[in-house]
């Protein structure tokens, strides 16, 4: 743990101490309460069945390889690419209905002190079941049950610490900040479970200024010896809410992943080469971020803005684009990001809401390899890192965008929102992608309608992939039966672009590849779903 990282947790567990040494708190109010979410959903041509076969392989190039399990990125030389999406008729088509149930309890004490604990819940109907053998009733593995409840939210505040506008929060909760742009808590995709953090969080609130400092435990790996090798989540967010019905934000966060990667781990030589060498040390990963936000209305219009620039140290991340046993150690943060929305309803019953909206995600993709690479035998390759959208709880794509962050991309779109009655909502909305930086393709031809990649030694020869990935359209309407109880529905197709017949890494923060499909064919998701709180 670095001297900041002391010093911040320091701090942290000071005025922790402080308050719960002082505090002789009674109960004065309890409130219960809990939600349960239910969603049927399916998709149509898009993604693959079973284990996902390589799409280009083998490439003796520097591409990217997803072999088995959750994608992490690795890239290294001469290995496969496998993409998780099909566009075809071939596809999985996977339907499934997942349900969420929490419920919390929230006890109010004297002296502005209060805790809160809720439980979650969430699963997909038929896998956690409570009988294996599900055909003849006759349970054969009573182990097989998975219906625990867990615990989501547990924390202790305080308010208005020692009579000065300070509130205090330690313990597992959840963090959202603006809009859920980049710090958000999951509720918003379709994989719907809850996002938390084991954090301690200090909250400023004077006047019509809010600033909120925080630390979190997003990792925790010390070795039995004491080496830290953890992941921390650390942040300052400000707010000003003293212009009317506008609000101005500015923050700070800082990602920080401790632990060290080394090529030649285990080979003392090989290790005293490398250092001599200055290569082969990546060190640790920090990823900074800075950013700006402004919200609010005017008149019948509103509006959202918010920008953020991300720097830092990304040697992790570089050493899984490897060349020649080695990957890039100078490897850095270096991308800029943006969201816009700009609204106007008019003043009608049905209060229709016309609104543009657009995204931008920096990215690169330096992963082919040039003449003068391919005659040198020693070049190093470059890393290839996008804007990463740390914990979003933004969607723009149910296709491209679902729990895999969209980056390495630009997006724009528009739409319509009516109230045809009291209780009900509708939209529409469509928008386009385009990938920044195309993925330069192996040299490839069509043979039969299936394109084949070629293989042999000239791997510098290369072919651009187009770079639209199509577009997206979106009709939901949900419909509020009672306060507490609404019913949602939606429909979404996907027209897809040449660019996702190609294949880009556009997905994963752009480490993951989508596309190079031997068929052209549009995807669509459906979804209906329901949802009671109290």
């Amino acid at each position: 743990m670095n001297s900041l990282n002391r010093l911040m947790l320091g701090a942290v567990l000071f005025a922790g101490t402080l308050f719960l040494g002082s505090a002789h708190a009674e109960l004065t109010q309890v409130s219960v309460g809990g939600q349960i979410r239910i969603r049927m959903e399916q998709w149509h041509n898009t993604f693959y069945p079973g284990p996902r076969p390589a799409v280009i392989s083998p490439v003796v190039r520097i591409p990217a390889s997803v072999v088995t399990g959750r994608p992490t990125g690795d890239l290294r030389l001469g290995e496969n690419i496998v993409s998780y999406f099909k566009w075809g008729h071939e596809s999985a088509d996977p339907a499934f209905i997942q349900q969420r149930s929490s419920v919390y309890v929230h006890a109010d004490f004297t002296d502005d002190v209060a805790a809160h604990i809720q439980l979650e819940n969430w699963s997909v109907w038929g896998e956690d079941t409570f009988r294996s053998n599900y055909f003849n009733g006759v349970d054969g593995d009573a182990a097989t049950t998975n219906d625990n409840m867990e615990l989501y939210q547990a924390y202790i505040e305080a308010r208005d610490l020692w009579g000065t506008p300070v509130r205090l929060r330690i313990g597992r909760q959840e963090l959202n900040f603006g809009s859920g742009w980049l710090v958000g808590n999951n509720t918003n995709f379709t994989d719907f479970q809850g996002l938390y953090f084991d954090a301690a969080r200090l909250t400023y609130t004077p006047g019509d200024f809010t600033i909120d400092a925080f630390w979190a435990k997003v990792a925790e790996n010390s070795a039995p010896l004491g080496e830290h090798q953890d992941g921390d989540f650390f942040g300052v967010y400000g707010s000003y809410a003293g212009f009317e019905n506008i609000t101005l934000d500015a923050y700070w966060l800082y990602l920080h992943d401790s632990v060290d990667v080394w090529d030649t781990r285990g080979n003392i030589f090989a290790e005293w080469i490398e250092d001599l060498r200055d290569i082969d040390d990546y060190g640790a990963t920090h990823l900074h971020t800075l950013g700006l936000r402004a919200a609010g209305n005017l008149n019948s219009f509103d509006f959202e803005l918010e920008a953020a620039y991300q720097f830092g140290d990304a040697g992790r991340l570089g050493q899984r684009f490897q060349q020649n046993n080695y990957g890039d150690d100078n490897a850095d943060f270096s991308a800029f990001g943006a969201n816009a929305e700009i609204g106007y309803t008019l003043d009608v019953k049905t209060a229709p809401r016309f609104f543009l909206y657009g995204a931008y995600f920096g990215g690169e993709d330096n992963r082919d390899i040039t003449l003068r690479e391919w005659l040198n035998p020693y070049s190093r390759p470059d890393a290839s890192i996008s804007f990463n959208r740390l914990f979003s709880n933004k969607v723009y794509s149910y296709f491209l965008d679902e729990n895999s962050y969209l980056s390495n991309v630009w997006l724009a779109g528009g739409g319509v929102q009516i109230a045809p009655t009291e209780a009900t909502q509708v939209q529409l909305k469509a928008a386009h992608y385009e990938a920044l930086e195309a993925f330069d393709l192996p040299l490839n031809f069509r043979l039969f309608g299936k394109r084949v990649f070629w293989t042999g030694p000239l791997t510098f020869l290369t072919t651009p992939s187009d770079t639209d990935l199509g577009w997206d359209i979106n009709l939901t309407a949900s419909y509020a039966y009672s306060e507490d109880l609404v019913f949602r529905a939606g429909y979404a197709h996907y027209f897809l672009g040449a660019g996702l017949e190609d294949g880009n890494f556009v997905d994963l923060n752009g480490l993951l590849f989508n596309g190079a499909s031997n068929r052209r064919d549009d995807g669509s998701y459906y979804f209906i779903e329901t949802e009671l709180n109290f």
